[in-house]
Order: structure tokens, then sequence, then C-alpha cells
């Protein structure tokens, strides 16, 4: 989603891009043996002034449409942006996704991706996608959005995401 405003100096601590917290509660069955199965969400388009002219749902995800608190217009209204969400299990690669072998190849390579610290990349204000899993009873949340990755010289990074982030 590109809006106006930007945001110097992206402050990231060390570790791997998939970040562990406590566990939760889920109303899903996890999937069979190794399989994980993720819940992917992002913003689509750019955020709008009007609900009608918000970007359309990309086809086979589940849409909702909210305010972005995140973008303020200069007549002090938040933005209007849609959602997108997702589902895919690795590494039986199944979901909503068109090749989701691809996508899940995608997601591993993004987890594998060691964070540099700081780095002043330009954050451009928008919802931020995430990929989030429960593995092994912790929930691991694997952030989507391009900041998080710059300065670490993954050379997949943004196809990765694009992958993950289908905006048709």
């Amino acid at each position: 989603m590109v809006v106006g405003g930007l945001v110097a100096g992206c402050s990231l601590g060390g570790g791997n891009a998939a970040t562990p917290s406590p566990s939760h509660s889920s109303t899903h069955q996890p999937p069979a043996g190794n399989a994980v199965r993720w819940t992917i969400s992002y913003g689509v388009g750019q955020d709008e002034r009007s609900w009608a002219d918000v970007a359309p749902c990309p086809s086979g995800s589940v849409c909702k449409v909210v305010r972005d608190s995140h973008v303020t217009f200069s007549n002090g209204k938040h933005g209007w942006a849609r959602i997108a969400t997702r589902h895919l299990t690795c590494p039986t690669a199944t979901g909503d996704y068109v090749d989701p072998q691809r996508v899940c190849e995608a997601l591993t390579r993004l987890r594998k991706v060691k964070l540099t610290g700081v780095c002043s990349c330009p954050a451009i204000a928008e919802i931020e996608g995430k990929a989030v899993a429960v593995i092994n009873g912790q929930r691991v949340v694997v952030p989507l959005d391009f900041c998080t990755y710059c300065g670490t010289g993954a050379k997949t990074t943004s196809s990765d995401l694009a992958a993950l982030q289908p905006q048709k």
C-alpha cells in the first residue's frame, strides 16, 4: 500500500525473521504430521479516502475493508484499506494460492533470513502483512514488510514478499 507518510529508520532486533511468541488458543485443528497451517494477512492496494475506491479483493482471498489508523488524510480522516487473508499449509503445499508450492518455498526463505539489527530504510505507512502459525506450541509470526528485511542482503526478499501477498 503506497501512501504519503514516510518513516525514517527501522529498528530491528537480531535473530530470524520468524518471531516466536506465546501460544494462543486456536479454533481449527492442526494439520496432520509435520505440516504447518499458516494464516497470511496483508494490505491490498493503497489507502483511499472513500470505501468505494478501495482495491478489489485478490482472487482466492477473503477480504475485509477497514479504517487504517496508520494513515490520516489532510481532512483528518483515516484512510480505508482492504485486508486480504489467505491460508497455506506447508510443506504439503496446499491452500488458496495459485501456486502453493512456490509460496511455501518463499515463506521458508523468509523464515531463514537473519535480521541485521538497525536499518535506515524508508518505511511506507501501510497495513503490515504477516504470516502466523503455531509450531510446537509456539505462535510464530513472520513479518511481510520490506523494511524488516532491508540490509540483510537477501536477494529473493522482494519476490518472496510478492508471492505471499498477491494483489490481484
